[in-house]
């Protein structure tokens, strides 16, 4: 059996992309490898790119087109109860014991399709989102392994595997209305700060007097 076609689209800048460069090219026949910050080049002509599968890996590019009638995963750093922007901060805030990933096939809709594959880790009493983040990119790397395996094999995707997502996806609008801070409520004041902080982003944020300012971890 000839290796199977495919499409690689990664997110520009991760520190995972050669890994997941490699765990494709190994198995499968790798016809083209894109990158998010370079969509403007290559998502009008997506659709005449030859590949049967087509794997969004960490990308945030949201793909339209005939290029969904083929077999289109995305990897979600999230597991189903998360979908959707920036939803370890959310995860952290909410208390959960665990957070993960989801390999799903891609629809219009972004973080709907039917899932595939979850893998989930436990979410550790000094997680910060970015620690928290980092953990579940790992895991979609691991989905996209396990996937890329199966199609090897068996020359198609896995079926459902029963999971649903639990509710509409959050949005980048979502999670900066979130950021903001009531300084009337202390309890939520102190999680969401611990949820929310992160090394590299801005947030989250007061308003005081029409004026917007941010943490200072110093």
């Amino acid at each position: 059996m000839s290796r199977p076609s495919t499409i690689l689209i990664l997110r520009s800048g991760s520190r995972l992309n050669a890994e997941a460069t490699d765990a494709v090219g190994r198995k499968l026949d790798l016809r083209h490898v894109l990158e998010s910050a370079d969509g403007d080049a290559w998502v009008g002509r997506l659709d005449g790119l030859e590949g049967r599968f087509v794997f969004n890996f960490l990308s945030d590019r949201i793909l339209k087109g005939g290029v969904l009638a083929r077999e289109a995963v995305n990897f979600h750093p999230a597991p189903p109860e998360y979908p959707g922007r920036s939803t370890a901060s959310y995860a952290l805030f909410d208390g959960a014991r665990d957070f993960g990933a989801t390999a799903h096939r891609m629809t219009a809709a972004p973080d709907s399709g039917a899932i595939l594959l979850v893998r989930r880790v436990p979410i550790l009493p000094s997680d910060g989102c970015a620690d928290l983040a980092a953990r579940a990119e790992r895991a979609c790397l691991d989905l996209l392994r396990e996937t890329v395996a199966y199609v090897a094999r068996t020359g198609s995707l896995p079926a459902p595997c029963g999971e649903t997502w639990k509710r509409k996806p959050y949005t980048r609008k979502d999670f900066e209305k979130w950021l903001v801070l009531d300084p009337s409520d202390p309890d939520t004041f102190e999680r969401k700060i611990r949820a929310a902080r992160h090394p590299v982003h801005p947030g989250p944020y007061v308003f005081v007097n029409g004026h917007r300012f941010s943490l200072d971890e110093s």
